[in-house]
């Protein structure tokens, strides 16, 4: 019914100076495509700003942004949404990834159990959530209304600025367990479980996109410790440029809030985080190694962004090109004084079998 009071919910400020309580930091905010049968889950914000109101963090760049602002908004037509809150976990960590549009998140959960995924229909729309659910929220989101929501200690690890206008969803119907758990994600300086769901699905959606443009990729890491602002991919430097490809097709997909990329060789173990400091500051020149994009995307999260820039998401980019330049001779070209590069296999082999027989662990 209407008289549905989200304060009997526990809803808890998570963060000293957060705007107010929120809800939906750990669970799947659905969402319905306008002109098709999709169907997408993300994870987002949702403050509670009174017993039948909740806010809807919502940039342009995302799922439900370009629903609500491309398609909804200028039909004038509500758009009804589902916040599933304390799914399976594998369900929560679908919501965490960047697939393409039209791709279901359902569908990358079901790959990741190995089996279908139960789903039940909301009460008062067609949105499906998972059965597993604790609580779901059920409401919609009206077009051309605006409440100032925020600030919220983010994923980025920084208090977002002053509050903002963004839509708000009026809530429907609350449905829930008898004792139902409440999910939260306490986000913030790294490393906290959204750093590492984060970085496992774009680490992964990076490397379907580079594999589809055919680039000789040999591994790809993201830091956790970056909060998902770096990613590190290693290659075999086939052709002159190779880094910048690599870059704008990482910045073309649907994991383009990298503002950092680091190309190294295929030497280079990516999630090696000492191999990838030392190549990267040994063998990136300060000049022509380093190539920025003064004009890109951004995210209102970035923290190095001006106020003015947050506000139309107006960021930057910049690559970091660790690989010699492949018109360099043979002679040229440094060779690393490290255990596997100046020894023979053999006897590293020999090392790496008796190390703790030598009393190291």
């Amino acid at each position: 019914g209407e008289d549905v009071d989200l304060y009997k919910l526990p809803s808890p400020v998570i963060h000293e100076g957060d705007g107010g309580p929120y809800l939906g930091t750990w669970g799947c905010f659905a969402t319905p495509d306008l002109d098709s049968d999709w169907q997408n889950w993300g994870m987002y914000r949702n403050q509670v700003f009174d017993k039948n109101t909740l806010g809807v963090y919502m940039e342009g760049l995302r799922h439900h942004g370009l629903m609500y602002y491309a398609k909804y908004e200028p039909r004038n037509m509500a758009m009804p949404f589902a916040l599933a809150i304390g799914p399976e976990p594998i369900c929560t960590l679908a919501a965490c990834t960047s697939a393409a549009t039209g791709v279901s998140e359902v569908d990358i959960a079901c790959g990741l159990r190995g089996e279908p995924v139960d789903l039940v229909k909301c009460e008062t729309n067609d949105l499906l959530v998972p059965a597993t659910s604790e609580i779901v929220i059920e409401g919609e989101i009206p077009p051309h209304e605006r409440r100032l929501e925020g600030p919220f200690g983010e994923g980025f690890g920084y208090m977002t600025p002053a509050a903002r206008l963004f839509p708000f969803g009026r809530v429907k119907a609350v449905t829930h367990r008898n004792n139902p758990i409440l999910t939260v994600s306490n986000m913030g300086t790294a490393t906290d479980e959204g750093d590492v769901a984060y970085a496992v699905n774009m680490a992964i959606e990076v490397r379907g996109a580079l594999l589809k443009a055919g680039i000789p990729i040999t591994g790809v890491y993201i830091p956790t410790e970056c909060c998902s602002q770096l990613t590190v991919v290693s290659t075999k430097n086939t052709f002159s440029g190779i880094a910048n490809r690599i870059a704008n097709c990482i910045w073309g997909s649907t994991s383009n809030w990298f503002a950092r990329v680091v190309v190294v060789g295929e030497d280079v173990d990516p999630s090696d985080m000492k191999e990838v400091l030392h190549t990267w500051m040994s063998q990136c020149h300060p000049v022509r190694g380093i190539t920025v994009m003064g004009h890109a995307t951004g995210t209102t999260l970035q923290a190095s962004l001006s106020m003015e820039d947050r506000k139309v998401s107006k960021g930057a980019n910049v690559v970091f090109d660790c690989l010699f330049p492949i018109e360099w001779p043979a002679e040229a070209i440094p060779k690393k004084a490290s255990f596997k590069a100046v020894y023979p296999k053999e006897l590293q082999e020999k090392v790496v079998k008796g190390w703790t027989e030598y009393g190291f662990k």
